[in-house]
């Protein structure tokens, strides 16, 4: 079964100059499970688009909740943004390293 959408929440390594393992692991999974792949980080992101792009992603939802608080508010805005777009996500996946 492949799923339309999924939203996967990127992890960024604690310089902020990259993404953890654990996202691109899941970014490029992500791939085999659903058509479209949406990825959400806490902004600013600077060139994490590129490198989310490489592992699959086809859209970068960027919320202005600081990175420091708990997913939840960062996947809220994600969810809204997605939602008016038109097409919500039928899968949310979250990294854990």
């Amino acid at each position: 079964m492949t799923l339309s959408r999924l939203l996967v929440f990127i992890e960024r390594l604690p310089d902020g100059t990259g993404i953890t393992s654990a996202s691109a692991e899941l970014l490029a999974g992500a791939r085999s499970l659903a058509d479209h792949v949406d990825a959400v980080a806490a902004g600013p992101v600077g060139g994490l688009d590129e490198e989310i792009g490489r592992f699959g992603a086809s859209s970068l939802f960027i919320t202005q909740v600081p990175s420091d608080l708990l997913a939840a508010p960062v996947l809220a805005s994600a969810i809204a943004a997605a939602s008016q777009l038109g097409e919500p996500p039928e899968a949310i996946l979250l990294p854990q390293s």
